[in-house]
């Protein structure tokens, strides 16, 4: 599958769920693939690793979806973060919804294991997210319930690979430094960004099993 297919496959299913899509030829979509690797191959998105797809989507003036970023990244909790103290106190790790949300905006992710914030999109508006109790690292099953701090972030400027570990307690990461800023740096493009500096932006989480076997 090449980039402009996935991002046709992307938007057919997106329209057959009845999720939003900007289509203005301005306007990103941010939007999470998990078990999809960068070459657009499936994986079994197994617990710790960097095996989901960081993607921002954008239509042509002739009205053609295009992926304008693509960048590893996990969608979910590291083992470390799941089996923390801390995820046993809220009823286990968060593990946000599948589907659409509308809760983030331009700020900073402050992190207690690294004392210098770092731009993100953070949290604004409420977000719901799977509870593991259980500890599976599976949504099954599982209660569903507000989300807290559920920022989209980065590592840092030195990480160069290794498990997610503590990168993630429920947050959206990506994997590398750069690829993050690009991120950012794309959003910040779009009108609706420049025009207001605190625009609440849409985030679609979709399992890459799901996407390729509904189209």
């Amino acid at each position: 599958m090449t980039q402009d297919e996935l991002a046709t496959r992307i938007a057919e299913y997106m329209a057959a769920q009845f999720l939003v899509l900007d289509i203005h030829p301005d306007h990103r979509n941010i939007i999470y693939i998990e078990g999809m690797n960068t070459d657009f191959t499936l994986n079994e998105n197994d617990p710790d690793g960097w095996n989901d797809l960081s993607l921002i989507l954008q239509h042509d003036a002739e009205g053609v979806p295009h992926l304008v970023f693509v960048a590893p990244a996990t969608t979910d909790p590291g083992i470390s973060s799941t089996f923390s103290p801390a995820a046993w106190r809220l009823g286990g790790v968060a593990r946000i919804k599948l589907g659409q949300q509308q809760a983030w905006r331009m700020g900073y992710h402050r992190h207690a294991k690294y004392p210098n914030q770092h731009p993100a999109l953070v949290q604004c508006d409420p977000v719901l997210v799977h509870r593991d109790k259980n500890r599976d690292h599976k949504r099954q099953g599982d209660i569903i319930a507000q989300g807290y701090g559920i920022n989209q972030h980065s590592t840092n400027p030195h990480y160069t690979g290794g498990p997610v570990g503590g990168h993630s307690a429920g947050c959206l990461v990506r994997k590398l430094w750069s690829d993050h800023l690009q991120f950012l740096e794309i959003l910040k493009a779009d009108p609706r960004q420049i025009a207001d500096d605190k625009y609440v932006w849409k985030t679609t989480i979709i399992q890459g099993k799901e996407l390729c076997s509904k189209i």
